[in-house]
């Protein structure tokens, strides 16, 4: 039973949350509502709810189809994906990787799927294949962005320990602009010499006009033989600490190590410093050649080095939702 009650703060009439719930699935001219036949035009008065959304709960209700993942009438409600696409969706997830993004992005580069990321998103949660968004509060990092390859390179370290009790250090940098990363190293020991190395190793993939080089203040960035290489530099190159220098972060860096830990576990489980830096360049080599969310269907790799054309995508979801 629907009920309609006063409000005597207002002194109008207000229809409790039942109201708005149980139209949903009224479909004659006329409703019950307490002990009183009302025309549907002065309930939908009452409760103040417009007759083109009436009218399309009433559709739904009248024109359910089970040949639809929601349920719905795929000639009333157009934008649903089809029980196909939902079975693959299904398969992918269940026996693909644990990023969502690098699914999708592989699905459509593949033809698998003609959807779009957030619809992909919008079914994995339908389909009970990912636990509902989470929103907490979280620090807000000043992130700095640029517009091409090498402009700004990243660098840090992460300490991983294997499974003989060991701890190693893998020292990275990445590219800001593609998120690739660009040299590595895995050694047993913090020194500067090590991240003076990894740096030298990152000019072989490019050579930047001009670079802004960001690190963390720790002892290694700061030795005599880097602010000789950087002086010595053929091209203009700045050093900046990150949070000292300049008020962005280096949490680019960070988030890519976390990604590395996180999503690719062989990288926790290597038996012992050998072993460790044979599971590292698998998982770099992974993360560089896997879709980054960042660029959609492309790859890090593809993004450093211009490849990141060669497939319209929004020609390819257009052919997806004509069909």
């Amino acid at each position: 039973m629907l009920k309609v009650y006063p409000n005597p703060a207002r002194e109008t009439i207000r229809v409790s949350p039942s109201v708005r719930a149980g139209s949903k699935y009224v479909c004659k001219n006329r409703v019950k509502v307490t002990h009183l036949d009302l025309p549907k035009k002065e309930l939908l008065e009452i409760a103040r709810i417009k007759k083109s959304r009436f009218n399309h709960w009433q559709a739904e209700v009248q024109y359910s189809c089970t040949g639809s993942i929601l349920s719905k009438c795929a000639r009333m409600i157009t934008q649903q994906i089809t029980m196909k696409e939902a079975q693959t969706i299904i398969k992918l997830v269940r026996g693909g990787d644990s990023n969502l993004n690098a699914i999708w992005a592989n699905a459509v580069r593949d033809g698998h799927l003609s959807i779009s990321r957030s619809t992909f998103y919008k079914y994995t949660r339908i389909l009970g294949l990912k636990s509902p968004i989470k929103t907490r509060n979280k620090k807000k990092l000043t992130k700095i962005r640029v517009s091409r390859p090498h402009e700004i390179w990243h660098a840090d370290i992460t300490e991983v320990e294997t499974l003989n009790g060991q701890k190693s250090y893998i020292y990275a940098v990445i590219d800001n602009f593609s998120r690739a990363v660009l040299s590595y190293r895995v050694e047993h020991r913090i020194r500067g010499v090590y991240s003076l190395s990894t740096l030298k190793e990152a000019f072989l993939r490019g050579t930047p006009e001009e670079l802004l080089y960001i690190t963390d203040g720790g002892s290694e960035n700061r030795t005599t033989q880097l602010r000789a290489f950087i002086k010595e530099a053929p091209r203009h190159m700045r050093h900046m600490i990150a949070r000292k220098d300049i008020r962005e972060s280096n949490s680019m860096i960070e988030r890519v190590f976390k990604t590395m830990k996180g999503e690719f576990p062989k990288l926790l489980n290597a038996e012992d410093h050998i072993d460790l830096k044979i599971r590292t360049k698998e998982v770099i080599d992974a993360y560089n050649r896997r879709p980054h969310c960042e660029h959609l269907i492309y790859t890090p790799w593809e993004v450093l080095n211009g490849e990141d054309d060669w497939l319209d995508l929004q020609s390819q979801l257009q052919q997806g939702y004509e069909k």
